[in-house]
């Protein structure tokens, strides 16, 4: 388990890490090639967004949903780890999130969370203060690759 950060207020500036920037090409699948056809590029939806980390004082594990170690990154291969409702983005999914202020950032859904229904993500952050910064905003999603999950 890892622990969700509810905000006290909601931040508009938010804390992202500019290293997050996409570093190789995720592997699409037949799924995502189903999601574009035609050629249509892929749409943008809103989200609700929060922010986590990976270790709390109790039953956080450090270890996501995929199995991937997050104790000491917030990082899977350059993308931001994400955590998602896989009812609505399959996990293994390469996304584009665009923030309430409008910076963009690549992430990976590797993680789930028992808080999160629908059309929500929570973003993984390095510490508490850094999630408590990022606050609950409304962001953009759009879908670059769908996982094979």
């Amino acid at each position: 388990m890892i622990a969700i950060i509810e905000p006290e207020v909601s931040a508009k500036q938010a804390i992202v890490d500019p290293s997050s920037k996409i570093v190789k090409s995720p592997q699409v699948t037949a799924k995502s090639a189903e999601a574009c056809k035609d050629g249509a590029e892929a749409q943008w939806a809103p989200f609700e967004a929060t922010a986590y980390i990976a270790m709390c004082d109790e039953g956080c594990t450090g270890i996501t949903r995929s199995g991937y170690d997050v104790r000491e990154t917030q990082y899977y291969d350059g993308y931001r780890v994400i955590a998602v409702d896989p009812d609505v983005i399959t996990l293994g999914s390469v996304v584009t999130v665009r923030l309430d202020n409008g910076y963009e950032f690549e992430a990976i859904a590797l993680d789930t969370g028992g808080g999160i229904d629908g059309r929500e993500i929570d973003v993984l952050t390095a510490d508490r203060d850094s999630a408590m910064q990022f606050g609950r905003q409304t962001v953009q999603i759009k879908i670059n690759g769908e996982g094979a999950d």
